[in-house]
């Protein structure tokens, strides 16, 4: 079919298509977005992302992969948080980065004398975060906090992890993971969402609906998962009331004390 009759098609079906940040997005559904991801919708609905100079992107937003172009920006609201905690020439790890958004907006703040190292399982994230967020300063890797396993003790000035933490009994050792790689005096922001009744919630275990949601927690149900860190963080608060979310400090490496000087020679007794 040629591009007019696929235009008249979609204008005839209901559908439409929109352009955002050079993007051409087009839908393959006429249904809402909102009802799409309804109990009552299919879970899911289909766009074709068009690139320029390449070929048509076909792309799946769900519940757990969206899309900053399509989803608008209360998506970002995770990454915010780490706007205070980061500066210019900063080497970040953003830890289940999803479709790349979140990596653009630490990267933009960094500067670009910083980097982003961005990771996540979910291929067709991946592959379209590497087109619609080509920029110099991130690189999008396929996999999961295994990946961090060749890198060195503090390589991360900074690690960003939101909606990491998917099934209680990995929580401890994937949080000890991404803590062996942030450096010394470095912060790690970890964000998940809020339980839907919060009223009477206590610190402890709690567990997602399946092994793809992330966990509900509370603020102090996300603090435990760091009980048993080495060395012991230090804890700072995040501004939100939206999510579950801290900012769990590194501690510096105290320096030797100076050596004492040896005494010399006594004078001569007279």
């Amino acid at each position: 079919m040629s591009p007019f009759r696929q235009t008249l098609a979609m204008v005839f079906r209901g559908q439409r298509s929109f352009v955002v940040g050079g993007v051409r997005y087009r839908e393959r559904t006429s249904e809402p977005l909102h009802r799409a991801l309804s109990e009552r919708g299919p879970g899911f609905k289909d766009y074709d992302a068009l690139f320029s100079g390449a070929a048509p992107l076909r792309i799946r937003c769900t519940a757990l992969r969206q899309y900053a172009d399509i989803a608008g920006r209360r998506v970002l609201a995770p990454y915010e948080l780490a706007d205070p905690i980061l500066r210019p020439g900063m080497r970040v790890l953003d830890i289940r980065c999803s479709t790349g958004f979140g990596a653009a907006h630490l990267a933009q703040r960094v500067g670009p004398s910083g980097a982003v190292v961005a990771i996540d399982s979910d291929h067709e994230s991946i592959r379209y975060a590497r087109r619609r967020y080509d920029t110099a300063n991130i690189s999008f890797e396929l996999g999961g906090v295994d990946s961090v396993g060749g890198e060195l003790d503090g390589a991360f000035d900074a690690v960003v992890a939101v909606n990491l933490l998917r099934v209680v009994e990995e929580a401890p050792s994937l949080v000890a993971a991404l803590w062996r790689v942030l450096a010394p005096g470095g912060p790690m922001l970890l964000v998940q969402p809020l339980p839907g009744d919060r009223a009477g919630a206590q610190p402890g275990p709690v567990t997602g609906p399946d092994p793809e949601s992330p966990l509900r927690l509370t603020a102090a149900e996300l603090r435990y998962q760091l009980r048993d860190l080495e060395p012991a963080p230090g804890i700072e608060p995040a501004e939100t009331t939206e999510l579950a979310a801290i900012i769990a400090r590194k501690p510096q490496i105290p320096a030797d004390p100076p050596a004492r000087e040896r005494p010399g020679p006594y004078p001569p007794m007279r």
